[in-house]
């Protein structure tokens, strides 16, 4: 697949990945929580209505992530937290609608693109970011791929 971008002027783009951990004494609950509604499994696609909010915060937390330690790195985690809130309430406020994954035709495709090697459950969960629990509730409930 290749992407080719045209501009008559530089462009300038910034990839944020991200992969929250959760606190041991609430992971249980917290899990469960983020199967029903998980905001950082969505897929968003905008043009931002005002956009120097959100490039001055990914400014910031670049400039204090590449000089950041110690407390620092907290202040990073802080302004992710801020740039995380002003990109949704910007796609509130614009009334966009979040993709969510089908899990189930990630599954499929998955298995189809790794049929050649061993797997199991576990693996394919992990894979889709998701626990064994729940994707095999969706197989089992007959959940069809892009049922809603």
């Amino acid at each position: 697949m290749c992407l080719s971008i045209l501009a008559e002027e530089g462009l300038e783009y910034f990839i944020i990945l991200y992969k929250a951990t959760l606190a041991l004494s609430s992971r249980k609950e917290i899990a469960q929580l983020l199967e029903k509604e998980n905001p950082f499994q969505n897929q968003y696609a905008f043009a931002p209505h005002y956009p120097l909010p959100l490039y001055n915060k990914v400014k910031l937390l670049e400039q204090e992530w590449r000089e950041a330690s110690g407390l620092g790195k907290l202040h990073v985690k802080a302004l992710f937290q801020q740039f995380v809130y002003e990109l949704l309430q910007q796609l509130y406020r614009q009334g966009i609608e979040p993709l969510k994954p089908d899990l189930v035709s990630q599954a499929v495709a998955y298995i189809r693109e790794h049929f050649s090697r061993p797997m199991a459950l576990e693996s394919i969960a992990e894979e889709l970011e998701c626990s064994t629990g729940h994707l095999s509730r969706l197989f089992r409930s007959g959940y069809a791929p892009n049922d809603a």
